[in-house]
């Protein structure tokens, strides 16, 4: 008898008088799952991307709706009109005339003349005596070419490379009836030489006429012949 009152007084002492408040009772433990977004880019995504839609040449004066979208996305007046202010805004939407003349045009030659002469002495050889100061004029109204320059990397909006600056789309064609197939439109001899060939042969001046207003102010007369 003695023995269980102490075992009920031993268990009694133990019990704690209070219950243990929630706070002083360990947290159980909390799980947690952690949930992974994987995004994943379609070939048919990168193609429809706006900046993939319009990453092509649009032809000057071209209508449509494509047009229309391509406007708003560029952020210019919309009349469904592919003008010149939509292309300046497209070509620098793009990346700059650089960056898309790269994309457009890939297949432009890279070969440059090692002998590198100044554009004058370059007029000089492929422009007859009458016509060398108008070409130079013509060089600088187009490009701001110096007579003493020794390389031209002008690229305009129209995509146009060069001191006389011309259009990369015919580059190839135009090059090769010069004797310069193969050479880049940005190796200066190869720019001066087409030019020369498209003024005797192709047309005369009417392939500068955009800078006209600069070129025909400067009181040189040139008179033009075809053969």
């Amino acid at each position: 008898m003695k023995l269980l009152v102490a075992g009920v007084c031993c268990l009694a002492a133990w019990w704690p008088a209070v219950p243990l408040q929630e706070a002083q009772r360990p947290a159980p433990p909390v799980l947690t799952t952690t949930t992974t977004t994987t995004t994943t880019t379609t070939v048919l995504d990168k193609l429809w991307a706006p900046e993939r839609l319009y990453n092509y040449p649009f032809g000057m004066y071209k209508r449509g709706s494509d047009v229309v979208e391509l406007q708003k996305l560029v952020d210019v007046s919309v009349d469904g009109v592919y003008g010149h202010k939509t292309r300046r805004a497209h070509i620098k939407y793009l990346g700059g005339a650089e960056a898309v003349l790269a994309d457009w045009h890939p297949d432009l030659p890279t070969r440059f003349h090692q002998d590198k002469k100044t554009l004058r002495e370059l007029v000089d050889i492929y422009w007859l005596n009458d016509h060398s100061e108008w070409a130079l004029r013509v060089a600088f109204c187009e490009s701001s070419a110096m007579p003493d320059d020794t390389h031209n990397d002008a690229v305009s909006d129209a995509l146009a490379v060069g001191a006389f600056q011309h259009l990369a789309t015919y580059w190839s064609y135009r090059s090769k009836r010069a004797n310069m197939a193969g050479f880049s439109p940005f190796d200066l001899e190869a720019n001066v030489a087409t030019a020369a060939s498209l003024f005797y042969n192709g047309g005369g001046s009417k392939h500068w006429s955009p800078s006209k207003k600069c070129w025909d102010q400067s009181g040189l007369t040139v008179t033009e012949r075809s053969g």
